[in-house]
């Protein structure tokens, strides 16, 4: 049989290929090891500005003043004036751009003299004694006040350009702060211009402002005179514009305000509804939308109120509000609807008194009593119900008493919790995926944890359930 003369050039093609295939794979392998070289040494590069190792937290016995959480990020504040962070303050599950710098345990920042941390979905701003702002984490909605969106995220703490700066306020992805003057800033999400911001947002230079609230895609700032002016969406009645937006201040015809909340989320597919704490403990509704006839609607059976907490409901499309009256009575209002401008709710007394606080992350609510005692209010998984298509999480009809004594700070996350008594003894469970709950290891928490600050082990024997639901996560 005579061979074909196409053999050996095929052959020779075929070896030709192969070697080609097995060198890419050689070239490609080492420039992946050279990328992931050089990244690793960028990470550490920037942990080397950004955190100060020569201390560790166990080593620190200065008190817990402030803890607080964003969506996989825990930051502690000390009186001494450092700051303490552990977890991930970006949300993606990306490379290291995206990512940014990974914590299992607290670490401390490399700034001094903090009084004041704010903590928001993925980014922390910090004030210090001297007034200066300094920002730190993602910068999706341009949160960190320093660069327009896109450019992050950046771990090293970096001063904002304002100054003489008295407080400062976070809500989500908005975040404001407020002069010794009166001279009130914000940046992050409510403006349209979110996109190209470089610097906070310096506004109402002819009035002294005494306190800002941040409200969903919304602000809202007091003056000395007890005047409410607001920028930001769903401002259509004060604005006539289609879309909403207010890029320039207005005017919000409401008196006597103490305070202006919503829930940081949406109800079903619409804004959370805005309600106002005013000075007499009364609560009203706040309308800016075009198709409601008046801008503010009394609620019915709410008085003598001092605090206000909208929450999360388990039906979504029904606004729940938690309030604290002047003698710590704690009643809870859901909102039904609204007919003919008069708001229709329920309102009952919740058994507990002497209530100090409130912290809620979706769904999941902490109570804190002056005396130290902490409840639950959140989601039970005794009262889960089998559904086709999954469960339908309740709320418990009763608050359910921890077994936690002396409680002084708490903070709730997305699946998990942070909780520090008065001897800085910190408790925690949940999530830990991104190393939030600190301790070292990457480990979910079925059940809360007692670490002291002298211990930090994560396995600790001591144990206390905090939240039942909590047993359902996966290790």
């Amino acid at each position: 049989m005579k061979k074909s003369k196409w053999l050996v050039p095929i052959l020779i093609i075929i070896i030709f290929c192969i070697g080609l295939f097995f060198c890419n794979t050689v070239i490609l392998g080492i420039f992946k090891n050279v990328t992931n070289k050089l990244d690793e040494m960028a990470i550490e590069k920037e942990k080397e500005k950004s955190f100060d190792l020569s201390e560790s937290y166990d080593e620190n016995t200065s008190n817990v003043v402030d803890v607080q959480v964003g969506n996989t990020y825990t930051a502690i504040l000390k009186e001494d004036g450092s700051v303490w962070v552990t977890g991930t303050n970006t949300s993606y599950s990306g490379d290291y751009t995206y990512e940014g710098i990974k914590l299992n345990e607290f670490t401390k920042v490399k700034l001094d003299n903090v009084k004041q941390i704010g903590v928001g979905n993925e980014f922390v701003i910090a004030l210090t004694n001297e007034g200066e702002v300094y920002s730190w984490g993602a910068n999706s909605y341009s949160t960190l006040g320093t660069r327009e969106i896109g450019v992050g995220p950046y771990q090293v703490p970096t001063k904002l350009d304002i100054e003489n700066i008295e407080k400062i306020y976070v809500f989500g992805n908005q975040a404001g702060a407020l002069s010794k003057d009166g001279i009130p800033y914000y940046w992050g999400y409510a403006a349209d211009t979110y996109y190209e911001q470089e610097s906070p947002i310096r506004t109402i230079s002819n009035k002294k402002i005494t306190d800002i609230f941040l409200c969903n895609s919304q602000y809202f700032f007091k003056t000395e005179n007890d005047e409410i002016y607001g920028v930001g969406f769903d401002f259509d009645k004060l604005t006539n514009e289609i879309n909403g937006w207010a890029t320039d201040i207005v005017k919000v015809d409401i008196k006597n305000v103490k305070e202006i909340a919503s829930y940081n989320g949406y109800e079903g597919n619409n804004m959370p509804v805005k309600y106002v704490l005013k000075k007499d403990g009364t609560v009203w509704i706040l309308n800016t939308l075009k198709d409601e006839e008046d801008l503010e609607v009394k609620i019915e059976g709410l008085q003598n109120i001092d605090k206000i907490y909208p929450i999360k409901n388990e039906n979504s499309a029904i606004s729940t509000l938690l309030a604290i009256d002047t003698n710590g009575d704690l009643y809870k209002y859901n909102l039904s609807s609204k007919e003919e401008n008069i708001v229709k709710g329920t309102n009952s007394k919740i058994s507990i008194d002497n209530v100090k606080d409130i912290k809620e992350k979706e769904g999941r609510i902490l109570i804190l009593k002056n005396d130290g005692t902490l409840y639950n209010l959140g989601y039970s998984v005794d009262d889960l119900k089998p559904h086709e298509e999954g469960f339908f999480l309740n709320y418990y009809s009763e608050p359910e008493t921890l077994s936690i004594t002396n409680t002084k700070l708490m903070a709730v996350g997305e699946d998990f919790v942070i909780v520090v008594d008065e001897n800085n003894n910190i408790y925690r469970q949940g999530k830990n995926e991104k190393g939030q709950l600190g301790g070292g290891k990457l480990q979910n928490l079925q059940e809360i944890y007692i670490t002291s600050p002298y211990y930090e082990n994560i396995n600790a024997t001591e144990s206390i359930l905090i939240d039942p639901s909590m047993g359902y996560l996966d290790d």
